[in-house]
Protein backbone atom coordinates (compact mmCIF):
# COMPACT_ATOMS: atom_id res chain seq x y z
CA UNK A 1 0.00 0.00 0.00
CA UNK A 2 1.10 3.91 -0.80
CA UNK A 3 3.07 5.78 1.43
CA UNK A 4 2.96 9.35 1.01
CA UNK A 5 2.50 12.61 2.86
CA UNK A 6 -1.08 13.48 4.27
CA UNK A 7 -3.19 16.20 2.33
CA UNK A 8 -1.94 19.44 3.25
CA UNK A 9 -5.19 21.48 3.85
CA UNK A 10 -3.43 24.90 2.78
CA UNK A 11 -1.16 25.13 -1.10
CA UNK A 12 0.99 28.12 -1.16
CA UNK A 13 2.46 28.98 -4.35
CA UNK A 14 4.78 31.56 -3.57
CA UNK A 15 8.26 33.68 -5.60
CA UNK A 16 9.61 36.04 -3.73
CA UNK A 17 12.63 38.75 -4.01
CA UNK A 18 14.69 36.57 -1.63
CA UNK A 19 15.27 33.39 -0.20
CA UNK A 20 13.22 31.89 2.49
CA UNK A 21 14.76 31.51 5.76
CA UNK A 22 13.52 30.22 8.98
CA UNK A 23 15.58 32.95 10.83
CA UNK A 24 15.25 36.84 8.92
CA UNK A 25 18.63 38.22 8.27
CA UNK A 26 19.46 41.48 9.07
CA UNK A 27 22.12 44.15 6.78
CA UNK A 28 24.08 45.06 9.85
CA UNK A 29 25.30 48.38 7.57
CA UNK A 30 22.04 49.44 6.92
CA UNK A 31 19.83 48.19 9.90
CA UNK A 32 17.06 46.64 7.41
CA UNK A 33 15.54 43.31 7.10
CA UNK A 34 16.41 41.44 4.37
CA UNK A 35 13.59 38.67 4.64
CA UNK A 36 10.32 38.77 2.34
CA UNK A 37 6.95 38.34 4.22
CA UNK A 38 5.49 34.73 3.99
CA UNK A 39 1.97 33.58 3.92
CA UNK A 40 1.43 31.76 7.08
CA UNK A 41 -2.06 31.07 6.89
CA UNK A 42 -5.74 32.58 5.31
CA UNK A 43 -9.29 32.15 6.48
CA UNK A 44 -12.72 32.93 5.77
CA UNK A 45 -14.76 35.39 8.36
CA UNK A 46 -18.05 35.45 6.07
CA UNK A 47 -19.29 34.19 3.32
CA UNK A 48 -17.93 37.46 1.35
CA UNK A 49 -14.65 38.39 2.99
CA UNK A 50 -11.43 36.67 4.19
CA UNK A 51 -8.34 37.71 6.07
CA UNK A 52 -4.82 36.06 4.62
CA UNK A 53 -1.78 36.59 7.36
CA UNK A 54 1.34 37.14 7.07
CA UNK A 55 4.62 36.66 9.02
CA UNK A 56 5.25 40.53 9.50
CA UNK A 57 3.78 43.54 8.85
CA UNK A 58 3.06 44.71 5.84
CA UNK A 59 3.59 48.37 4.27
CA UNK A 60 1.61 47.41 0.79
CA UNK A 61 -0.11 45.46 -1.99
CA UNK A 62 -0.40 45.36 -5.64
CA UNK A 63 -1.35 43.14 -8.68
CA UNK A 64 -4.54 41.29 -6.48
CA UNK A 65 -6.97 39.33 -8.44
CA UNK A 66 -9.03 36.55 -7.51
CA UNK A 67 -10.72 33.57 -9.37
CA UNK A 68 -13.17 33.20 -10.32
CA UNK A 69 -14.99 35.94 -8.24
CA UNK A 70 -13.50 39.11 -8.32
CA UNK A 71 -12.12 41.40 -5.44
CA UNK A 72 -14.20 44.33 -3.87
CA UNK A 73 -11.93 45.47 -1.66
CA UNK A 74 -8.32 44.91 0.02
CA UNK A 75 -6.86 46.83 3.06
CA UNK A 76 -3.64 46.23 5.04
CA UNK A 77 -3.49 46.78 9.25
CA UNK A 78 -0.32 44.96 10.51
CA UNK A 79 0.29 41.29 9.49
CA UNK A 80 -3.21 40.77 7.74
CA UNK A 81 -4.38 41.46 4.70
CA UNK A 82 -8.40 41.71 4.51
CA UNK A 83 -10.17 40.91 0.89
CA UNK A 84 -14.21 41.85 0.55
CA UNK A 85 -15.17 39.50 -2.75
CA UNK A 86 -17.98 40.97 -5.07
CA UNK A 87 -20.30 37.79 -4.61
CA UNK A 88 -20.92 35.13 -2.32
CA UNK A 89 -18.35 32.02 -2.09
CA UNK A 90 -20.06 29.38 -1.60
CA UNK A 91 -19.51 26.61 1.24
CA UNK A 92 -17.62 23.73 -0.57
CA UNK A 93 -16.14 25.98 -3.20
CA UNK A 94 -12.99 28.27 -3.04
CA UNK A 95 -11.41 31.13 -4.66
CA UNK A 96 -8.07 31.32 -5.58
CA UNK A 97 -6.19 34.71 -4.91
CA UNK A 98 -3.03 35.88 -6.00
CA UNK A 99 -0.75 39.45 -5.61
CA UNK A 100 2.33 40.82 -4.58
CA UNK A 101 2.78 42.55 -0.64
CA UNK A 102 5.87 44.26 0.30
CA UNK A 103 6.81 44.67 4.19
CA UNK A 104 8.10 47.80 5.40
CA UNK A 105 11.86 47.29 4.45
CA UNK A 106 10.78 46.62 0.98
CA UNK A 107 11.26 43.03 0.68
CA UNK A 108 8.24 41.60 -1.48
CA UNK A 109 6.67 38.38 -2.49
CA UNK A 110 4.37 37.14 -4.83
CA UNK A 111 2.12 34.93 -3.38
CA UNK A 112 -0.83 32.57 -4.75
CA UNK A 113 -3.73 30.61 -2.11
CA UNK A 114 -7.09 29.51 -1.86
CA UNK A 115 -9.53 30.70 0.44
CA UNK A 116 -12.64 28.00 0.88
CA UNK A 117 -16.21 29.21 1.29
CA UNK A 118 -17.46 29.76 4.54
CA UNK A 119 -20.55 27.35 5.80
CA UNK A 120 -22.84 28.88 8.22
CA UNK A 121 -24.95 26.34 9.18
CA UNK A 122 -22.70 23.08 8.80
CA UNK A 123 -23.87 20.03 9.68
CA UNK A 124 -21.97 17.48 12.51
CA UNK A 125 -21.09 14.01 11.71
CA UNK A 126 -19.41 11.03 12.96
CA UNK A 127 -17.29 8.10 11.28
CA UNK A 128 -19.34 5.31 11.58
CA UNK A 129 -18.13 2.53 9.06
CA UNK A 130 -14.78 1.76 6.88
CA UNK A 131 -13.27 -1.04 5.30
CA UNK A 132 -8.91 -0.74 4.04
CA UNK A 133 -8.88 -4.09 2.37
CA UNK A 134 -11.04 -3.10 -0.46
CA UNK A 135 -11.49 -5.38 -4.26
CA UNK A 136 -12.63 -4.45 -7.32
CA UNK A 137 -15.97 -5.48 -6.65
CA UNK A 138 -16.05 -4.08 -2.95
CA UNK A 139 -13.76 -0.89 -2.69
CA UNK A 140 -12.48 1.01 0.28
CA UNK A 141 -15.33 3.28 1.78
CA UNK A 142 -15.73 5.48 4.73
CA UNK A 143 -19.62 5.88 5.53
CA UNK A 144 -20.80 8.78 7.75
CA UNK A 145 -23.77 9.78 10.34
CA UNK A 146 -25.09 12.88 10.65
CA UNK A 147 -25.71 13.68 14.19
CA UNK A 148 -26.71 16.96 13.53
CA UNK A 149 -28.66 18.50 10.40
CA UNK A 150 -26.91 21.14 8.64
CA UNK A 151 -24.82 21.58 5.31
CA UNK A 152 -21.61 19.53 4.61
CA UNK A 153 -20.14 22.33 2.07
CA UNK A 154 -16.46 22.32 3.24
CA UNK A 155 -16.32 19.03 5.69
CA UNK A 156 -13.42 17.55 4.44
CA UNK A 157 -12.35 13.79 4.93
CA UNK A 158 -9.27 12.53 4.42
CA UNK A 159 -7.02 9.88 5.20
CA UNK A 160 -2.75 10.31 5.03
CA UNK A 161 -2.96 11.01 1.42
CA UNK A 162 -6.07 11.92 -0.05
CA UNK A 163 -9.06 13.34 0.45
CA UNK A 164 -12.83 14.70 -0.37
CA UNK A 165 -14.19 18.20 -0.13
CA UNK A 166 -17.62 17.97 0.58
CA UNK A 167 -20.06 20.27 -1.86
CA UNK A 168 -23.03 22.72 -0.29
CA UNK A 169 -25.23 19.44 0.47
CA UNK A 170 -28.00 19.80 3.31
CA UNK A 171 -27.91 16.92 5.40
CA UNK A 172 -30.43 15.86 8.26
CA UNK A 173 -29.66 14.46 11.28
CA UNK A 174 -29.63 10.15 11.10
CA UNK A 175 -28.99 10.34 7.19
CA UNK A 176 -25.62 8.12 6.17
CA UNK A 177 -22.79 9.24 3.53
CA UNK A 178 -20.37 7.21 1.86
CA UNK A 179 -17.06 8.60 0.26
CA UNK A 180 -15.76 6.22 -1.86
CA UNK A 181 -11.77 5.65 -1.85
CA UNK A 182 -10.35 3.35 -4.14
CA UNK A 183 -11.50 2.72 -7.79
CA UNK A 184 -13.67 -0.04 -8.22
CA UNK A 185 -17.24 -1.24 -10.24
CA UNK A 186 -19.43 0.10 -7.44
CA UNK A 187 -19.40 3.79 -7.57
CA UNK A 188 -20.59 6.32 -4.97
CA UNK A 189 -22.00 9.48 -5.52
CA UNK A 190 -19.08 11.11 -3.00
CA UNK A 191 -15.47 9.91 -3.90
CA UNK A 192 -11.98 11.20 -2.74
CA UNK A 193 -9.47 12.53 -5.33
CA UNK A 194 -7.10 10.05 -5.86
CA UNK A 195 -9.27 6.67 -5.32
CA UNK A 196 -5.73 4.72 -4.41
CA UNK A 197 -7.23 3.38 -1.47
CA UNK A 198 -7.14 3.75 2.36
CA UNK A 199 -3.57 1.92 4.22
CA UNK A 200 -4.45 -1.60 4.27
CA UNK A 201 -3.00 -2.10 7.57
CA UNK A 202 -2.62 1.17 9.43
CA UNK A 203 -4.03 4.64 8.68
CA UNK A 204 -5.87 7.32 10.23
CA UNK A 205 -9.53 8.82 8.65
CA UNK A 206 -10.12 12.34 9.85
CA UNK A 207 -12.48 14.40 9.58
CA UNK A 208 -11.86 18.30 9.32
CA UNK A 209 -15.04 21.71 9.06
CA UNK A 210 -12.20 23.27 6.29
CA UNK A 211 -9.79 22.40 3.81
CA UNK A 212 -8.52 26.02 4.95
CA UNK A 213 -5.81 26.49 7.92
CA UNK A 214 -8.33 27.20 10.33
CA UNK A 215 -9.85 23.69 9.87
CA UNK A 216 -11.28 21.91 13.22
CA UNK A 217 -10.97 18.26 13.93
CA UNK A 218 -14.60 16.82 14.08
CA UNK A 219 -14.43 13.28 14.55
CA UNK A 220 -10.73 10.61 13.58
CA UNK A 221 -10.12 6.88 13.97
CA UNK A 222 -6.63 5.28 13.86
CA UNK A 223 -5.83 1.68 13.13
CA UNK A 224 -2.86 -0.58 13.22
CA UNK A 225 -1.51 -3.93 12.84
CA UNK A 226 1.37 -3.18 15.16
CA UNK A 227 3.92 -3.57 12.92
CA UNK A 228 7.49 -3.67 14.23
CA UNK A 229 8.45 -0.51 12.07
CA UNK A 230 7.76 2.92 13.24
CA UNK A 231 6.28 2.52 16.94
CA UNK A 232 3.95 0.24 15.27
CA UNK A 233 2.49 2.12 12.54
CA UNK A 234 4.16 1.11 9.45
CA UNK A 235 5.89 4.73 8.18
CA UNK A 236 6.79 7.61 9.21
CA UNK A 237 3.84 9.81 7.64
CA UNK A 238 0.72 7.32 9.38
CA UNK A 239 3.01 7.72 12.53
CA UNK A 240 3.07 11.99 11.96
CA UNK A 241 -0.62 12.19 11.56
CA UNK A 242 -1.59 9.84 14.17
CA UNK A 243 0.20 12.27 16.20
CA UNK A 244 -1.31 15.06 14.80
CA UNK A 245 -4.78 13.75 15.46
CA UNK A 246 -4.40 12.48 18.89
CA UNK A 247 -2.69 16.24 19.63
CA UNK A 248 -5.81 18.22 18.65
CA UNK A 249 -7.98 15.15 20.98
CA UNK A 250 -9.09 13.64 17.99
CA UNK A 251 -8.28 10.17 20.02
CA UNK A 252 -6.98 8.58 22.88
CA UNK A 253 -3.25 8.58 22.00
CA UNK A 254 -0.73 8.29 19.55
CA UNK A 255 0.39 4.96 20.54
CA UNK A 256 -0.18 2.51 17.74
CA UNK A 257 -1.40 -0.57 20.29
CA UNK A 258 -4.53 1.87 20.93
CA UNK A 259 -5.44 1.96 17.94
CA UNK A 260 -8.26 -0.33 16.03
CA UNK A 261 -6.94 -3.87 15.58
CA UNK A 262 -6.73 -3.71 11.56
CA UNK A 263 -5.87 -7.58 11.32
CA UNK A 264 -9.36 -9.26 10.90
CA UNK A 265 -10.52 -6.43 8.48
CA UNK A 266 -11.59 -7.79 4.80
CA UNK A 267 -13.41 -5.94 1.84
CA UNK A 268 -16.79 -7.03 3.43
CA UNK A 269 -15.78 -7.25 7.31
CA UNK A 270 -16.02 -3.43 7.70
CA UNK A 271 -15.08 -2.01 11.15
CA UNK A 272 -18.17 -0.68 12.60
CA UNK A 273 -19.35 2.01 15.55
CA UNK A 274 -20.92 0.95 17.96
CA UNK A 275 -23.83 3.61 17.59
CA UNK A 276 -22.78 6.90 18.11
CA UNK A 277 -20.63 5.97 21.02
CA UNK A 278 -18.09 8.45 21.12
CA UNK A 279 -15.31 8.26 23.32
CA UNK A 280 -12.45 8.47 20.55
CA UNK A 281 -10.55 5.07 21.49
CA UNK A 282 -11.10 1.56 19.98
CA UNK A 283 -13.75 1.02 22.76
CA UNK A 284 -16.10 2.43 20.54
CA UNK A 285 -16.14 0.40 17.47
CA UNK A 286 -16.17 -3.76 16.14
CA UNK A 287 -15.10 -6.01 13.12
CA UNK A 288 -18.64 -7.17 11.84
CA UNK A 289 -18.68 -10.48 10.26
CA UNK A 290 -17.79 -11.72 6.38
CA UNK A 291 -20.49 -9.93 4.20
CA UNK A 292 -21.91 -7.56 6.39
CA UNK A 293 -20.57 -4.18 5.64
CA UNK A 294 -23.74 -2.20 4.95
CA UNK A 295 -22.92 1.25 3.67
CA UNK A 296 -25.35 3.84 3.61
CA UNK A 297 -27.46 2.00 6.51
CA UNK A 298 -27.73 1.06 10.26
CA UNK A 299 -24.65 -0.88 10.75
CA UNK A 300 -24.57 -5.37 11.40
CA UNK A 301 -24.75 -5.17 14.87
CA UNK A 302 -23.40 -9.03 14.97
CA UNK A 303 -19.67 -9.07 15.65
CA UNK A 304 -17.01 -11.35 14.19
CA UNK A 305 -15.10 -13.66 16.21
CA UNK A 306 -11.89 -14.93 15.24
Amino acid sequence: MRHALFPLLLLILASCSGCNQDIKPVDLLSGMDGQIPTLSAVMMHSTRSGTLLFDEDLASWSDFSSYPIPLEQVAIQGTAVTLVFREMVPPGSFVTVSGKVKDRSGNSTRFSTSLWGKNQNPATVLLSEFTTKGTEKNPDRVELYVTKSGNMGGIVITDETDRYVFPSLAVWAGEYLVVQFQQGTTTETHHSTQLAGLASNNGVIAVWTTPGSDAALMDAVTYSSITTTHDGWGNATVKEYAQEIALKGGWISAESTDAIPSTHLTATRSCNRKGTKDTNSREDWYVTTQGHATFGASNWEEVYQP
